[in-house]
């Protein structure tokens, strides 16, 4: 009997025991699962988080003040960009066992790392903490209605503590069902937080209205976000032509098809690449 991809995902989804975050995935469209379920060593967010301050400040020449949030008040937007490379835990969490069995229940086994980012939170005015909490949905540049899969999806390691009142990640569930953007204020009164330990991973769908709540406590909400897409769209982020040779040689081979190196596009005069065609028509999700 032929053994499809959808067989080989689901097979992974039952080694790592992760139905329950399929369902939630299903139902939801945004999943968490606690650290103790995944296989990060002692230490790793610990690690990450300290790499993340050094890479912050080397770049940006202000340390985060993790006490007090003061480095980042009012902040809503990534902090920091285009990191993978940086460091072989990175590389690490993009390989996390739960992570690819998530991801790639949603988007295939052909799918690419698009971006990386970090999201780092501090307190907001009180002329800031109104209601507004930026819902959206992943798949901006997608033409309404969306497709009934996912294209997008985000794999985020809490690098604190989420609570409402710490700017938690907020999220309308079964929103992704709806195929669309929201409009204006939708949503608003409708919106939960992700409220979940450090060190847990968080997987939402592509199509999901998510955004963040105010942060009313002192300190940082911080997080780890790596986004995904199918193997047939643009990656924000290139990885394809920059991505070290060594490293393509030191980490297993789904590595280099999350940074596109299976991926059949870009041929020249010669033609597509007829082994990339049939590695992605064999991992398609629709087998």
């Amino acid at each position: 009997m032929r053994t499809t991809s959808h067989d080989r995902v689901m097979a992974e989804i039952d080694r790592l025991s992760l139905g329950d975050a399929v369902v939630a995935l299903e139902a939801d469209g945004l999943a968490i699962v606690p650290p103790e379920r995944l296989g990060l060593d002692p230490g790793f967010v610990d690690r990450t988080l300290d790499r993340v301050l050094d890479l912050m400040e080397r770049r940006n020449g202000v340390r985060p003040d993790l006490a007090s949030g003061e480095t980042h008040r009012n902040v809503t937007f990534p902090t920091l960009y285009y990191f993978l490379f940086e460091d072989e835990m990175f590389q690490q969490w993009l390989l996390e066992p739960a992570v690819l069995a998530l991801v790639t229940y949603l988007l295939g086994e052909s799918c690419i790392l698009s971006a990386t980012a970090v999201f780092m939170k501090g307190p907001a005015d009180p002329s800031e903490q109104i209601l507004q909490l930026g819902l959206h949905s992943d798949q901006q540049m997608v033409a309404q209605p969306f497709p009934p899969y996912a294209l997008i999806c985000g794999a985020t390691l809490l690098l604190t503590d989420y609570t409402k009142d710490a700017g938690a990640l907020a999220y309308v569930p079964g929103s992704h069902r709806l195929a669309r953007h929201p409009s204006g204020p939708e949503g608003t009164k409708s919106a939960v937080p992700v409220e979940a330990p450090r060190g847990s991973l968080v997987v939402h769908h592509g199509a999901l209205w998510h955004g963040s709540f105010p942060r009313t406590a002192p300190g940082l909400r911080a997080g780890m976000a790596y986004a995904f897409t199918r193997s047939f769209m643009t990656p924000l982020e290139d990885y394809r032509t920059t991505v070290p040779a060594e490293m393509l040689d030191r980490h297993p081979p789904r590595f280099a098809s999350l940074m596109g190196h299976r991926v059949p596009t870009g041929s020249t005069a010669g033609g597509p690449d007829l082994e990339k065609v049939a590695y992605a028509v064999a991992r398609s999700p629709w087998d």
